[in-house]
């Protein structure tokens, strides 16, 4: 996922020796998916948002820090033309790999490149759709300015601008301190693990690339001052349980906080992803 280039501004980034092969094939949420389908069926991860994106044939989409490529070879499959973005050369490997083995026409519709999302390689208002998929929290705040600026750039007057981002950082500062107590964490964990497949939250979200995490509130800021209009929200207090049980109610109270999650303005705190549709 990692898009900051080789210099970050003002000599910060995160390390891009980070985002190895491994990462993207054993740790990038979905890899369960890709090493059945290799793009040909996503995760809720990403399903969601391009449900939200409506590309359609003839879409001009650009996806940026393209990670294993799903997204861009997902569009390529509805008859858009793709382009999937990254500075780290593994990505890039996999999901080339991975372009490889679907038919010719999806293979002319698509394809992978090495690029820096602050200095993006195209003409203004080039994308119909344009993908940021959790990356925004992978940039320095100089860095994401610049990447918010050059979407805008390339985003056609009518184009959308799909980002996600997790942790929710109103969740991690107010929230996540109850759920890092080491007695909720012993009683919780395994209850929470057998009914959502997901671990309580505990000291996942502080590592080394996670430099930038997002609230709704400045998130909508810097697209705001990128010169974006933009609709921000969150959903799921265990991350995609809420969309995952999507129809049972009981399930959504236990495992997500809904209603909680829906009620402003404890959804500001308690969803932890949050999401953006932004336009020139």
């Amino acid at each position: 996922m990692y898009c900051g280039g080789k210099e970050g501004v003002g000599g910060r980034q995160v390390d891009p020796a980070l985002y190895t092969r491994a990462y993207y094939l054993e740790n990038v949420q979905g890899h369960e998916e890709w090493r059945r389908h290799q793009g040909r069926e996503l995760p809720l991860r990403l399903a969601e948002p391009l449900r939200r994106a409506r590309v359609r044939p003839g879409h001009r989409v650009l996806d940026v820090g393209t990670g294993r490529g799903e997204i861009a070879l997902r569009c390529a499959l509805l008859d858009a033309d793709a382009v999937g973005i990254d500075y780290a050369d593994p990505a890039l490997e996999v999901a080339r790999e991975a372009l490889q083995a679907y038919p010719a026409e999806v293979r002319r519709r698509c394809r992978f490149v090495a690029m820096d999302a602050k200095r993006l390689e195209f003409p203004d208002e080039t994308f119909d759709r344009i993908f940021m998929l959790d990356v925004v929290e992978h940039l320095y705040p100089e860095e994401l300015e610049l990447a918010f600026i050059e979407a805008k750039r390339v985003l056609k007057a009518d184009g959308v601008l799909v980002i996600h981002t997790e942790p929710n950082r109103n969740y991690v500062d107010l929230a996540l301190p109850l759920y890092s107590s080491r007695w909720l964490h012993w009683i919780a964990g395994p209850i929470v693990f057998k009914l959502t497949g997901s671990r309580v939250p505990f000291s996942t979200f502080r590592d080394a690339m996670h430099i930038n995490e997002q609230s709704p509130q400045s998130l909508r800021a810097a697209l705001r001052d990128a010169g974006l209009k933009a609709h921000v929200w969150t959903t799921g207090l265990y991350g995609w349980a809420e969309l995952r049980h999507p129809k049972s109610i009981l399930k959504r109270m236990l495992l997500t906080g809904w209603p909680v999650t829906r009620i402003w303005p404890l959804s500001k705190t308690f969803g932890l992803n949050v999401w953006a549709l932004a336009g020139r």
